[in-house]
């Protein structure tokens, strides 16, 4: 039932009952008035139970309402507390996506500055490639022209050794000569002063124009052991660790030998720039013998 019906009883029930106390009054001035009241008395029971049903009907209409009012406000609350919390996680929401576009911006930064580091890094690196091939390869020249030196010092040391062998022949010779014509001078009564004099100049001959010798130091390879090697000059020939020996076979250069252990009648040591197979026999001789004939 709608609010202009509830109007219209209400306003009919009104009119029903001014209409009885007008007929009520109007029949009092009647003679038949007791018959008409009793009439009137029904029609207004009547009319008293029709409002009160409508007023019944009315009342748990507005009751219904009532309940009906109160769960849509209740609804209507619930709703309007997921729209608040779906505002919230909304403004939440926009909030991160700020937050990631602005980390999004910096990492878009630092991605731009570490390509420009990475292209600077390898053109640095492509210049030292190209530095470490320059370097190679004058590595490898250097290492030719160091293999040439070396195989040129080994010639030049075999002709030092060689030439050193000479000289010590030709001086062993010089003082074969020299001791026989001391002994021919004596033999033929030539005063001493004057023997000492000739064989000065023959000592003098035979001597190199940069000055003279020093005391050569001279062996043979007694035993070898792998890389190792012992030879027949020691301590009291005047050999000391670290000193360096030549070893060779006639005029056949085969390779240094490094002194690490002396002892009094011996020496051991390590056989560096190995050139030839060393043998028990080979002879070795002190480098510095070779050294001041250059």
């Amino acid at each position: 039932m709608n609010t202009v019906t509830k109007v219209f009883v209400v306003l009919l029930t009104v009119f029903s009952i001014a209409f009885v106390m007008a007929v009520v009054t109007h029949v009092g001035a009647e003679q038949r008035w007791k018959e008409l009241a009793t009439e009137y008395r029904s029609l207004a029971q009547s009319a008293d139970a029709t409002l009160s049903n409508t007023l019944a009907v009315t009342a748990a209409e507005k009751q219904a309402l009532a309940q009906k009012i109160q769960s849509l406000t209740e609804t209507n609350q619930k709703q309007a507390g997921m729209l608040e919390r779906a505002e919230a996680e909304r403004d939440a929401a926009r909030a991160e996506l700020a937050s990631v576009q602005h980390e999004k911006a910096a990492q878009q930064i630092t991605i731009t500055k570490l390509t420009g580091e990475l292209e600077l890094l390898s053109r640095e690196a492509s210049q030292l490639r190209a530095q470490r091939a320059q370097l190679d390869r004058d590595y490898v020249e250097l290492q030719k022209r160091n293999a040439e030196l070396n195989d040129r010092n080994r010639e030049l040391s075999i002709q030092n050794m060689t030439m050193a062998e000479q000289i010590r022949q030709f001086q062993q010779q010089l003082f074969a000569k020299d001791e026989e014509i001391e002994r021919l001078q004596k033999v033929a009564g030539v005063p001493p002063a004057e023997r000492r004099a000739i064989v000065g100049r023959q000592i003098d001959r035979a001597q190199p124009v940069s000055g003279p010798a020093p005391p050569a130091i001279r062996g043979q390879v007694q035993e070898i052991r792998g890389k190792l090697a012992t030879i027949s000059v020691g301590q009291a020939d005047g050999v000391k660790e670290g000193m360096t020996f030549i070893v060779y076979r006639g005029d056949t250069y085969l390779g240094d030998l490094v002194v690490t252990s002396v002892e009094p009648k011996r020496a051991i040591g390590d056989l560096t720039i190995v050139e030839g197979e060393v043998r028990v026999g080979d002879r070795v001789a002190e480098e510095s013998v070779f050294a001041w004939r250059q």
